[in-house]
């Protein structure tokens, strides 16, 4: 479950990478690459949450691409 201050959702580094179980290495070369978007608050790193959903939309239409182009190969 993410943080919340008022309606703002958001997960630190280490939280985020226990929610999707992967390390904070792979998160912080997601931020570092830009496929997520964060902000750094007193040396720390911060996601909202909507970001997080961003990454799953991003993926769905990737493959939603790939299968249908790997479909129309024929």
């Amino acid at each position: 479950m993410p943080n919340k201050i008022k309606d703002i959702s958001f997960y630190s580094v280490p939280e985020l990478s226990q929610k999707l179980n992967v390390t904070t290495v792979t998160i912080r070369n997601y931020l570092k690459q830009g496929k997520l978007k964060g902000k750094k608050v007193m040396g720390k790193w911060f996601i909202l949450d909507d970001e997080v959903a961003k990454i799953f939309e991003n993926s769905d239409e990737k493959n939603s691409y790939k299968r249908s182009s790997h479909l129309n190969c024929g």
